[in-house]
């Protein structure tokens, strides 16, 4: 006879529902107060009519900015709550079906109990045992959504309770974010969800995240590139079934606080000045939440920022493996080509501005090279290599207007406009 119990491998889950409710109701008082400090802040502009001069100028200026930082915080604090109920409600879930599990255990145990020697010796525990069995099984999934469960709500609150860093732009601050639509949040919603392969482009915006945005392209060359860039993103759907936004998993994200590399940030809006702002995509989606990563925003990098980066650095952030530059003078173009054809992602970046002639859609044009800037490899043979400028233009020389993104230079003129490449692993 043994000793232990079924039920006894059974514990509840840790969490205290009542607890998370009770903290659900905080986040609800404060996000009431947020928004009660919002308004008042709206109205103080209109507070004094009478007032005019630059004292006044510089306290409506100011006025505004505290009304968009409260208003982010406010409808962030909305989510908060949000996302902690929601939690509350799965942990409520998950804590009803181990309390099922372990009822049925102590059924097993009541059977074994009931059990003489000579059954258990010959054997007649067999049955229970495989029940058993089948009910760890169980129980471990359980455990493994809550953990799932729980990182969800972690990658809401994140987001929720973020200040974008400002950074200053043109009429528009490059650090402007805006919500997506619902009939975006439902199109980009297909294309992840769906089996089968989707058209990608991207036109780099205003923000100088080209060694991301070149690595993601590089990426997008292969389908198993672009179902590897469409794994990273999960669909979430609010209480209603609409979706609402996106989970985003980075196998090495930058600035990553968990010890095991990956990181899973919540994306329900893009930067306006960001990729393909016209048309948001998985692009931009994957962008928003690589800057989630830095403390900085996109800011420039000795702000801690996102802009102004190594391709090998984005590489690593979107696969997990760590690659290192090729200076183009060791240049092999079999170790190009067969990378090309084994599906890998391939990026090159360059030192100073320069002009090459190459081929524009089988045409000789002669183009500005961009200093400082790095371009995805999107096509290789025995001459020479394919590049694709994630602006989605090149600039003739002769400032005559721009060509498409792609040409082709040989091996020769690779070596000499630019200063590296790197070669990275799909997944």
């Amino acid at each position: 006879m043994r000793f232990w119990r079924y039920a006894s491998y059974f514990p509840d889950c840790d969490g205290d529902p009542a607890a998370i409710w009770e903290y659900s109701c905080t986040l609800e008082e404060w996000h009431d107060a947020l928004l009660e400090a919002r308004d008042d802040f709206w109205a103080a502009r209109h507070s004094y009519p009478e007032w005019e001069g630059l004292s006044k100028n510089a306290f409506v200026a100011q006025s505004l900015k505290e009304y968009r930082l409260l208003d982010v915080l406010e409808e962030g604090s909305a989510k908060a709550v949000g996302a902690v109920r929601d939690y509350h409600d799965a942990l409520g879930a998950r804590l009803r079906v181990i309390r099922s599990i372990r009822s049925d255990a102590e059924n097993l145990d009541r059977i074994y109990d009931s059990l003489t020697w000579g059954q258990v010796f010959n054997g007649g525990d067999a049955h229970l045992e495989a029940q058993f069995k089948s009910l760890k099984d169980y129980y471990a999934k359980q455990l493994s959504t809550l953990e799932e469960d729980r990182a969800k709500c972690a990658a809401v609150l994140r987001e929720a309770l973020r200040i974008e860093p400002f950074v200053p732009g043109g009429d528009v601050p490059l650090s402007d974010k805006k919500a997506l639509t619902q009939d975006q949040f439902d199109a980009l919603a297909a294309i992840i969800e769906s089996g089968d392969d989707y058209d990608f482009s991207l036109t780099q915006g205003e923000i100088g995240d080209c060694y991301f945005l070149s690595s993601v392209l590089a990426l997008a060359q292969s389908k198993s590139g672009r179902d590897h860039l469409r794994s990273l993103i999960k669909v979430h759907r609010n209480s209603a079934g609409r979706v609402d936004g996106f989970y985003v998993t980075l196998p090495a994200a930058p600035g990553d606080p968990n010890p095991f590399g990956t990181d899973t940030v919540f994306v329900s809006d893009v930067y306006s000045l960001g990729t393909s702002k016209g048309s948001p995509g998985i692009d931009s989606i994957l962008e928003s939440a690589f800057a989630q990563g830095y403390p900085g925003g996109i800011n420039q990098w000795y702000k801690g920022g996102a802009q102004a980066g190594l391709s090998a650095q984005a590489l690593y952030a979107l696969t997990g493996h760590a690659h290192v530059p090729t200076p183009t003078v060791m240049t092999s173009p079999a170790n190009i080509q067969q990378a090309y054809a084994a599906e890998r992602p391939i990026t090159a970046e360059t030192f100073l501005e320069s002009e090459a002639t190459v081929l524009v859609d089988g045409k000789e044009q002669t183009i500005r090279i961009s200093g400082f800037h790095a371009y995805a490899v999107t096509g290789a043979d025995e001459n020479g290599v394919y590049i694709t400028n994630p602006w989605g233009l090149n600039k003739r020389a002769d400032s005559t207007g721009n060509t498409s993104g792609q040409f082709y230079m040989t091996y020769e003129q690779f070596k000499k406009h630019f200063l590296s490449y790197t070669i990275g692993s799909s997944s």
